[in-house]
């Protein structure tokens, strides 16, 4: 025969430590998460990092973007509709960390920023601490990759006598024969 059972199953409750830990992990995911923003208090970028430095989208004119240097890349920030006369502009690149630009020119209503890299580049991250409508990456004149560095010959020379090293074999072995 089978009776009821008279013991009730328990539910754990959360214990203190939860109180402390479960807010300490949400700060560690919202701070990784948040590292790659830039921290100026204005606007922030109004388009969608990561962005690197051949992006076709982003790719300026022909005539703008002539003469720039291979292995260099010239990135064009706009804040549009601004009051500022000038601001900071705040923009991370990835291996590159974060740096801190003056705006360049002011025209009409807007701020403009022109960044200088080595190409490749990946944009993670720009904001500024101007209000305006918008900070936009309005274009970027890519270079391309460097040129890799010719290496020129050297001579040597022998530095008690001032001649160039004669090349004389070192070395010489037998080479064992099959035959008795």
């Amino acid at each position: 025969m089978h009776t009821a059972s008279t013991t009730q199953s328990r539910r754990r409750m959360p214990g203190p430590w939860s109180l402390v830990a479960v807010p300490a992990v949400l700060l560690v995911l919202m701070w990784t998460s948040s590292s790659a923003l830039a921290t100026l208090p204005g606007n922030q970028l109004n388009q969608k990092p990561p962005i690197t430095a051949d992006a076709l989208r982003y790719q300026g004119a022909g005539e703008l973007c002539e003469g720039t240097p291979a292995g260099t890349a010239v990135w064009h920030f706009v804040l549009t509709k601004t009051t500022s006369s000038s601001a900071m502009l705040e923009v991370t690149f990835a291996g590159l960390g974060t740096t801190q630009y003056p705006s360049d020119v002011r025209t009409g209503g807007a701020l403009h920023w022109y960044v200088s890299t080595d190409s490749p580049a990946t944009l993670t991250a720009a904001s500024t601490n101007a209000n305006g409508k918008r900070l936009n990456l309005s274009e970027i004149c890519d270079g391309g990759p460097g040129a890799p560095p010719t290496v020129e010959p050297t001579a040597t020379f022998d530095l008690e006598t001032g001649n160039p090293p004669s090349v004389q074999p070192t070395s010489s072995f037998d080479l064992p024969s099959d035959s008795p």
